[in-house]
């Protein structure tokens, strides 16, 4: 084991400089330390009919598999679950890792968020910040104030830029 290797939740002290640094960028971003996403990656349609059922996404159209990853500001991953099924959901992925509930203790514990995308379940789960696209509701009401928006739809290409550099290394 190498310790640089590591995917783990961050420190205390950790916490501390990420909410300090991100609040110092996105001053409307109070206590927020990490932004989530998921991540498909295409691969080969699978010969028996039961696995391909469970890699294929109806919404795209093709096989993947399934991969969530919680990034901080230093560029680490801190939470991850891969290799999933690409019928899955990121909110799905996030449930069954238990990813949900380290954001949530942080939550409770210390008051601190993270950054999710639209594709993440928000009712259920205390600590996230869910940026949208749109950011007007069914009826036509703000989901959030939108400086705040912004902020948060900036602060989300943080694991953007991580997905990225992944997505890079298995062309």
């Amino acid at each position: 084991q190498h310790p640089k290797a590591e995917i783990g939740m961050p420190s205390d002290d950790e916490l501390d400089e990420f909410t300090a640094i991100i609040e110092q960028k996105y001053p409307r971003l109070k206590k927020t330390w990490g932004a989530m996403d998921g991540l498909k990656l295409r691969i080969q349609s699978p010969s028996d009919d039961a696995k391909q059922s469970l890699f294929y996404n109806g919404w795209t159209h093709d096989h993947y598999t399934s991969n969530l990853f919680l990034f901080s500001p230093d560029g680490k991953i801190r939470a991850m679950y891969i290799n999933a099924p690409g019928c899955l959901h990121n909110s799905t992925l996030a449930h069954w890792s238990g990813i949900y509930n380290k954001i949530e203790r942080l939550f409770n514990d210390k008051g601190l968020s993270v950054v999710v995308d639209s594709a993440f379940n928000k009712e259920n789960v205390g600590g996230l910040i869910k940026s949208h696209q749109d950011n007007v509701d069914r009826v036509g009401n703000r989901k959030l104030s939108f400086g705040l928006n912004a902020q948060a739809t900036s602060l989300q290409q943080l694991s953007e830029w991580g997905m990225r550099g992944l997505q890079a290394s298995f062309p």
